[in-house]
């Protein structure tokens, strides 16, 4: 029996679906980690699916994204990914930024686009080492 790819399936076959995710690209990653259990990401797409595979219950997908996301962090993305993990309620992804800034607090002091990232954040750094320090 031949297989069906998912890239032949016709997005009109799913059009009530299909017009809520509003992206082709999306919409056959979505088939695909459905069908198949995995997904060829990118940060953008990451992003995407975060939002996505919430509204549909898709969990294991949802800590994909998160974990993809953070292991894709750099100092250029840390202001945007804690607005996404406060906005997705990420805690994989918020607990990765949260490791990222303790591990790196040197580097990003230095870095130019700082003073984006929240306070609020910065102050759960400072509590994180400090405990950090007090089991040393």
């Amino acid at each position: 029996m031949e297989r069906i790819k998912i890239t032949d399936v016709k997005s009109s076959v799913f059009n009530g679906i299909y017009h809520l995710i509003s992206s082709e690209n999306k919409w056959i990653a979505i088939l695909e980690y459905i069908y198949e259990g995995k997904v060829e990401l990118n940060e953008e797409l990451a992003v995407d699916l975060l939002g996505i595979s919430d509204q549909y219950l898709l969990k294991n997908l949802r800590k994909t994204c998160e974990s993809y996301l953070v292991n894709c962090l750099k100092n250029e993305t840390l202001a945007k990914r804690i607005e996404q993990a406060e906005h997705f309620g990420a805690e994989i992804l918020k607990e990765g930024v949260l490791r990222f800034l303790m591990e790196n607090l040197e580097e990003v002091s230095k870095y130019s686009g700082r003073d984006e990232i929240p306070k609020e954040v910065l102050l759960e750094v400072i509590l994180g080492l400090q405990q950090k320090v007090k089991r040393k």
